[in-house]
C-alpha cells in the first residue's frame, strides 16, 4: 500500500498560463479559454483533510475555501477554486524542484496562501505573517504562474535572509529574483518572443507592449546611472544580470 499516493490528488491548472501555453499574444481577460489551455496535474502529498493542504502550500487562509473529501479538484478560470489549485501544484511543485537542486532548508515547510484576499491588481508576501496573498483586479494574479512563483521568490529570500530588503536596492534585488524565479524555471515552455519576460497572461489587462508582460528580463539598463529609486524599475538591472548568467 502506497500511503503517499493515496493522498495524492487531481487537479486541473494552467502551466504557466493561457498566453504560453496556446502562444496566443491576443488573449484578454475576457477571452474564451480553449480546453488545451488547460492541464490535469498531480497534487502531491495532500494531507486527507479534502482542502489544499500539503507539506509545502496550504489555502487555509483563503476564506471560503474549496473542500473535495475525494481529493478531486477539476476546475475551470471562471471557479474560485481554480486559483486554489494553481497556487498549490505551482509551489509544490517549485519547492520540490528545489529540494532537487540539493537545496533542503529553504522555505521547507507550508506557505499559507490566500487566492483573492485583495480587490486591486497586486499581490504581496507578508514578512510578518510569512503568508502570500493574491489579487483579483483585472486577470485574477493567482491565475498566472508566473506571479506565483515571484511572489513565493519573496519568501525564499525572506527565509534565506530574515528582513531581506529593508533597503531601496535591497528590494530591487527581492523584485528581480522573484521575476527570475518565475522566467527561468518556465523558460523552456515558453517562446522564445515570450522567454526574457514574464506574466504575459496577467499583463493583458493593463500592458500595450508586444509581447504583453508585467517585466522584461533583458533590460540594458546599467548600474548606478540607471537607478530611479523605485524598485522594480531598479529590479531589471539585477534581473537582467541574472538572465544573462542563465
Amino acid at each position: 500500500l502506497n500511503i503517499i499516493k493515496d493522498l495524492d490528488g487531481r487537479g486541473r491548472v494552467f502551466d504557466p498560463n493561457p498566453v504560453v501555453k496556446l502562444n496566443d499574444l491576443n488573449l484578454r481577460d475576457n477571452s474564451a479559454i480553449q480546453e488545451q489551455a488547460y492541464e490535469e496535474v498531480v497534487l502531491r502529498d495532500l494531507d486527507g483533510s479534502g482542502n489544499l493542504d500539503g507539506p509545502f502550500v496550504s489555502t487555509r487562509t483563503t476564506n471560503n475555501r474549496i473542500r473535495s473529501p475525494n481529493n478531486k479538484f477539476l476546475f475551470r478560470r471562471e471557479d474560485r477554486p481554480f486559483k486554489e489549485v494553481m497556487v498549490y501544484y505551482h509551489i509544490d511543485r517549485f519547492q520540490r524542484y528545489i529540494q532537487e537542486l540539493g537545496l533542503d532548508n529553504v522555505l521547507n515547510h507550508s506557505i499559507n496562501v490566500s487566492i483573492d484576499g485583495q480587490t486591486d491588481d497586486n499581490s504581496h508576501y507578508s514578512p510578518f505573517g510569512k503568508d502570500l496573498t493574491f489579487g483579483t483586479g483585472g486577470v485574477d494574479d493567482a491565475e498566472d504562474a508566473d506571479i506565483i512563483l515571484h511572489e513565493y521568490g519573496h519568501a525564499i529570500q525572506d527565509d534565506i535572509i530574515p528582513g531581506w530588503g529593508e533597503h531601496k536596492e535591497g528590494k530591487a534585488m527581492g523584485e528581480a529574483f522573484g521575476d527570475y524565479c518565475a522566467a527561468s524555471f518556465f523558460a523552456d515552455k515558453k517562446s522564445d518572443i515570450l522567454k526574457p519576460t514574464i506574466g504575459n497572461w496577467d499583463a493583458t489587462f493593463y500592458d500595450v507592449r508586444n509581447p504583453r508582460c508585467l517585466r522584461r528580463l533583458d533590460s540594458n539598463k546599467l548600474y548606478p546611472k540607471d537607478m530611479t529609486g523605485e524598485e522594480h524599475d531598479d529590479g531589471e538591472i539585477w534581473s537582467a544580470c541574472l538572465w544573462q548568467i542563465h
